[in-house]
């Protein structure tokens, strides 16, 4: 038997400590379709639960059909600095969308890390769940690495994948993608929502490159989001080595956008970004005309765009407020021609 004070069990537990740098307690969260798998026999001996009598161990639904996932969130504990640890082995599902309001609590997926995208710990919401996101964060602080964020609803209200709209949250090695088109057909829809202050986006990747998207909608979004934790536009954002992917038959398809003008406020950067449109002939897939969006009358704040990379026309051809700087390859000076890719000689 595994135990957490010698042997195996006790490195297993050390090394995660060392990987999780936090004073919080870890919750341990598997799932149910792998009750006869090695690693969730034995994390379930190892995380036994508090004298208290906390668990620490979630692999089982609720008897009100609470995933792991919802009942690991529901026991963390606001500004504890919590940490849960995702398996990655099988699709841990939700039966609605998470509202992430807590403060200081970090989802970590365990799949070895490093992937920039096809991360191991996926989080997917159920085909009528009804809600616009798997997850809403507006919490303050917390920290998401390694995991892949699926939405899978076919109902008309999931038009989003992910909507950060929190306070210094941490997007580290995530992913964020629709896996079916129900709604790709909205201007509404849009991977990420943006409401968020001072958030970091860390070797991200946004949109699914195997799927058509026939609207022209966005990627990601900066908005202001009901219920986010400034109550304020999206602000002090830094995305950084971050890729943006679509399959669309739409031109006027955006990666990335500025909703209106109470959209964005004071700064929000771009270092290193990638804009990579999908050509593809047999579903009429194409080369997207801008990719960004500044809107009209933008005064407020301003978006940096710092050595970008794409294949589309133009970067941004309504640049209100919006400056690129990096390696000119197109014969022009303006942020229609920084970054565009050229046919090689």
């Amino acid at each position: 038997m595994y135990t957490q004070n010698s042997g195996y069990g006790q490195a297993i537990l050390n090394m995660v400590s060392q990987m999780v740098p936090t004073f919080g307690r870890i919750f341990i969260v598997c799932s149910p379709s792998d009750v006869a798998k090695e690693n969730y026999l034995r994390m379930q001996e190892i995380c036994k639960s508090d004298p208290d009598g906390q668990l620490r161990f979630f692999g089982t639904n609720g008897y009100d059909d609470s995933t792991p996932l919802e009942q690991a969130y529901a026991a963390a504990t606001t500004n504890n600095n919590d940490v849960i640890l995702l398996d990655a082995n099988t699709v841990h599902k939700v039966t609605t969308q998470i509202s992430w309001s807590k403060s200081r609590v970090h989802l970590i997926g365990m799949d070895g890390g490093g992937r920039f995208t096809e991360q191991g710990a996926r989080i997917q919401t159920a085909v009528g769940a009804a809600v616009a996101s798997v997850v809403k964060v507006t919490g303050t602080r917390n920290s998401f690495r390694n995991i892949k964020f699926v939405q899978n609803d076919t109902n008309a209200a999931a038009i989003n994948v992910v909507i950060s709209a929190g306070s210094s949250t941490l997007w580290q090695n995530c992913s964020f993608i629709f896996e079916v088109t129900d709604n790709l057909d909205l201007t509404t829809a849009c991977e990420v929502l943006i409401g968020e202050a001072g958030g970091t986006f860390d070797k991200c990747v946004f949109g699914n490159d195997c799927i058509l998207s026939s609207a022209a909608r966005s990627v990601t979004t900066l908005d202001t989001v009901t219920g986010s934790a400034s109550s304020d536009s999206a602000k002090h954002n830094t995305f950084r080595d971050c890729m943006w992917t679509i399959q669309s038959s739409s031109a006027s398809a955006k990666f990335f956008s500025v909703a209106d003008t109470a959209g964005a406020k004071f700064r929000n950067t771009l270092i290193n970004p990638v804009f990579q449109a999908v050509v593809n002939a047999t579903n009429s897939a194409v080369i997207l005309t801008a990719t960004m969006a500044s809107v009209s009358g933008l005064v407020e704040g301003n978006i940096l765009v710092v050595n970008p990379a794409t294949n589309c026309t133009d970067l941004c051809t309504t640049s209100d407020n919006v400056k690129a700087v990096g390696s000119s390859m197109n014969g022009g000076a303006d942020t229609a021609y920084v970054g565009i890719g050229i046919v090689p000689a």
